[in-house]
């Protein structure tokens, strides 16, 4: 194995650590870290559609690790209707009242 494709599975072993992480912010960090290995091995393999993506995840990836996130669901600019009458977000998702199974 050459240095070139031992950073191919770095970035690919990153990739693999995303799927792993249970918190937003670990994750966006290994993405980070990911899109930095694949910017290099596109870079050195002379792969220029893997260099194209990943410089163009990676300002992505900075942006939602430190944009700032509102957790009052009240804030969210679309709210709907649920059954029953009760104000929920886009998704169906009520935070301000307990999860009931159907």
């Amino acid at each position: 194995m050459n240095t070139v494709e031992g950073i191919g599975y770095l970035a690919a072993s990153l990739v693999l650590a995303t799927f792993c992480m249970k918190s937003m912010g670990a994750l966006r960090l290994a993405a980070i870290a990911s899109n930095m290995a694949f910017i290099a091995y596109g870079y050195f393999g002379h792969l220029a559609p893997v260099l194209l993506l990943h410089a163009l995840l990676l300002p992505i990836n900075i942006y939602r690790l430190v944009e700032p996130v509102s957790p009052d669901a009240s804030k969210c600019p679309e709210r709907v209707t649920c059954s029953g009458g009760k104000e929920c977000s886009l998704f169906g998702n009520c935070p301000k009242r307990p999860r009931t199974r159907r």
